[in-house]
């Protein structure tokens, strides 16, 4: 008999989850996968896997390197045994992706789940380097992994070179013996391949003899003393190699427990984020365990199904735990029992579903399941005997917390004792206060679903008009079997047909019948004015997209307008800003202009600029875009954009994560504001306390500290601050080098936790 896993393709949908994995142990987790024994297990799991599908849709998946599962090799190394190099490599690879992963502890407090296995993992920087040191590219071991090996190996080099040199002097000395001039080696050793008439000439020993007799190749006395030195120089570098492994395997051990663990975090990490791309691959969502008895999947879609053209399905139990679906042959009845069972038992491995709403199912103890032809030769059942072996298997053992999966109940017998077996079955199982999901084509079970308050009625539907299945589930009523019309349809003998109508419309003669076909085509009625309805609607809420989306684009390009209006009035204003200056410096040599009323005036111009700069616009926020956090007086430039969220390097050389909401656009202020300008009205009140240049070139900014420190002496300054930004900190070093030569500075120092930190450094002048 098959396993409940064949019967519902199981394996097959870990296959899709499997394929997102990138360790080798991961994968393992996966094909090892079972439902969950305890509730509180199963609910911890299930939000451990939401926290992963919001992660992924958030910030794309963690960066988890394809690894190997080294458990079997950890194992042996526990034990005593050696292993291939290729694991030592692949250590290394695991402490690198351990190091990089731990960076993403930074991730935001929305991930604690997550944050929390990356905080466990451990670094072992001392055994990565270890690793890398011994290991070369191709996987062998390096020269570099001890000063021994490396002296070995320069030996022997040495010693093949001069062998080199010593075997061109033979073949040029014994030329006219040779069959071949080119130098040959046999295990291992340098011989030279002489015509077998003059091997006498050749003082040496005979390596070996060609298969035709006409060469024998002789290692000659000249470098068998050389062959003999770099034996003894490879078993010494083998003997090497040895201790430098097992010193190697050796730290290993000593870091066994740390290694195990960071094996297990990776490889959970790497499961979770499979399942977070199996998710958004089916457009699967996470459910929840639920108290009470209830099983609610609201547009189900089997995974197995081409996703494009699979019909979904919504099956709701509470009150009602046994749901009868009736209908045609071939209908999708057999789907829809492997679509609850296979949801049912994914949901209790703590997987998302593919459904429109996240599903909400009781914690099952067990899943019992009877699909298919269970006739069998060895055993010698029919197809009954199988099918009523099964359900008396699983009457024995079902409970409250059970699922119960039957398809064609009480088929392979007469129909009258199939229905009396099948509502006895029925009558059994509600009893039990199990779930189950049953198929059926007997009109007396039909009839008995309507009859009885436990058992809801469905049916699939079947479009008459094609005579074609729709593969759509309809709750609340009893479906026909459209055996006849099906018949007809694959071109059954029309008197036969006629035959069969004529009988069966003879055969129902009771009003039960009759009430039952009325209902039935009442509802059908019903559902085709809800689709004409729904259709509607959704061309209606079509309808509503285009014009939102016109008006989007009529939003954008009054945007364009705005923003090219305000080029124009930006340009406009530098333009008179200029001529201001202009008509300043003309004016300020005159006695009838006061020096204070140029000063009072160019700073009100200042003031006005500044305002007009935090003026907020409406902008979709880009790379470089310059912005201001006005409630933390924060200004900078965003380098870094992820979703609602603005990494913002500000003006003092900080960077920081800022929510979009709190962002407005602005524009910064020129470098020709960010400098001191020098002129003749420079007093206290007109040098700033600060100097800000960071974007400036090294040669560029030294020029402005140098005549921002003059002025600032000037002025009798005792303390300003230069900022300058962290960055790669050659414009730091480059300041600070000048001032450390400054004859009017008496010390310098980095800001501190309010002054910039390291992106500022304060002045102490003489």
């Amino acid at each position: 008999m098959k396993s409940l896993k064949e019967i519902l393709e199981i394996d097959q949908v870990f296959n899709l989850i499997q394929k997102h994995a990138q360790t080798g142990y991961a994968k393992k987790m996966i094909q090892e996968l079972e439902m969950f024994s305890y509730r509180g297990e199963l609910e911890e799991e299930l939000l451990y896997t939401q926290e992963a599908v919001s992660y992924l849709y958030k910030y794309q998946s963690l960066s988890i390197y394809p690894l190997n599962n080294l458990l079997d090799s950890l194992a042996l190394i526990e034990k005593g045994a050696s292993v291939e190099l290729e694991f030592f490599y692949q250590v290394s690879r695991l402490l690198e992706n351990a190091s990089v992963l731990k960076r993403e502890t930074m991730i935001d407090n929305e991930f604690p789940l997550l944050k929390g296995l990356l905080e466990r993992l451990i670094l072992i920087p001392t055994l990565k380097k270890k690793i890398d040191v011994t290991l070369a590219p191709d996987l062998t071991i390096s020269s570099e992994a001890s000063f021994k090996l490396s002296s070995i190996r320069k030996a022997i080099l040495s010693e093949e070179q001069v062998q080199s040199v010593i075997m061109n002097r033979l073949v040029q000395k014994y030329g006219a013996y040779l069959n071949d001039e080119r130098i040959a080696l046999k295990d291992q050793t340098k011989v030279l391949a002489i015509k077998a008439s003059y091997k006498g000439k050749v003082d040496g020993v005979v390596v070996a003899v060609s298969a035709s007799q006409q060469t024998v190749f002789i290692e000659p006395n000249e470098i068998i003393a050389s062959n003999n030195k770099i034996y003894r120089l490879k078993q010494e570098e083998n003997e090497e190699i040895s201790r430098i492994i097992k010193e190697l395997l050796d730290e290993i051990k000593r870091n066994f427990d740390s290694l195990y663990l960071d094996h297990y975090l990776i490889a959970r990490l790497d499961f979770l984020m499979a399942k977070a791309q199996y998710a958004k691959e089916y457009d699967a969502v996470v459910g929840k365990v639920s108290e009470e008895p209830i099983i609610s999947l609201k547009g189900a879609r089997h995974p197995l199904l081409d996703q494009k053209n699979v019909v979904k399905n919504s099956f709701e139990l509470y009150d009602r735990k046994i749901l009868l679906i009736s209908g045609p042959n071939a209908g999708g009845k057999t789907v829809a029992l492997k679509t609850i069972g296979l949801f049912v038992y994914l949901h209790q491995c703590g997987l998302p579903l593919p459904c429109d709403e996240p599903p909400l199912i009781s914690f099952f103890k067990e899943i019992f399941v009877d699909i298919g032809d269970h006739q069998s030769l060895l055993d010698n059942l029919s197809t009954f005997s199988g099918h009523i072996e099964n359900i008396r298997l699983i009457t024995e053992q079902v409970d409250e917390d059970s699922l119960v999966i039957l398809d064609e109940l009480g088929t392979g017998t007469s129909p009258l004792d199939g229905e009396a077996l099948a509502i006895g079955v029925i009558n059994f199982l509600i009893e039990k206060g199990c779930f189950a999901i049953i198929s059926s084509h007997y009109e007396g079970l039909k009839n008995y679903s309507l009859e009885n308050q436990a058992i809801l009625p469905s049916s699939m539907i079947f479009d008459e008009e094609k005579l074609l299945p729709t593969y759509h589930l309809r709750l609340g009523t009893c479906g026909k079997s459209y055996g006849i019309e099906v018949a007809s349809r694959l071109g059954l003998n029309h008197q036969i047909i006629e035959n069969a109508k004529h009988w069966l419309n003879e055969a129902k003669n009771n009003s039960k019948d009759l009430l039952l076909d009325e209902l039935v085509s009442k509802i059908e009625e019903t559902e085709k004015l809800k689709d004409q309805l729904l259709s509607e609607k959704n061309q209606l809420d079509t309808a509503l997209q285009e014009t939102e989306q016109k008006q989007r684009a009529l939003f954008k390009e009054q945007q364009r307008i705005k923003d090219k209006a305000q080029e124009e009035i930006e340009t406009l204003v530098a333009e008179a800003a200029e001529k201001i200056e202009q008509i300043f410096e003309e004016l300020k040599d005159k006695e009838t202009i006061k020096t204070h009323e140029i000063i009072s005036s160019r700073r009100r111009l200042q003031a006005l600029s500044e305002q007009e700069e935090t003026k907020p616009i409406v902008h979709e926020f880009q790379i470089d875009d310059y912005v201001a956090y006005e409630d933390l007086a924060i200004r900078g430039r965003i380098i870094r954009i992820k979703n609602d969220d603005c990494y913002v390097l500000t003006d003092e050389g900080k960077s920081m994560w800022i929510p979009k909401s709190s962002l407005v656009l602005c524009r910064p202020k020129s470098k020709e504001k960010k400098q001191y300008v020098n002129s003749d009205f420079t007093n206290i009140k007109m040098v700033p306390l600060e100097l800000n240049i960071i974007g400036y070139h090294i040669e560029e900014g030294l020029e402005a500290v140098s005549k921002y420190i003059d002025d600032a002496v000037v002025a009798h300054y005792k303390q300003v601050r230069i900022i300058h930004g962290s960055g790669s900190g050659k414009l730091r070093a480059a300041v600070q080098d000048y001032l450390k030569h400054h004859l009017h500075v008496l010390s310098y120092r980095l800001g501190g936790l309010n002054e910039g930190g390291v992106g500022a450094t304060v002045v102490i002048l003489k």
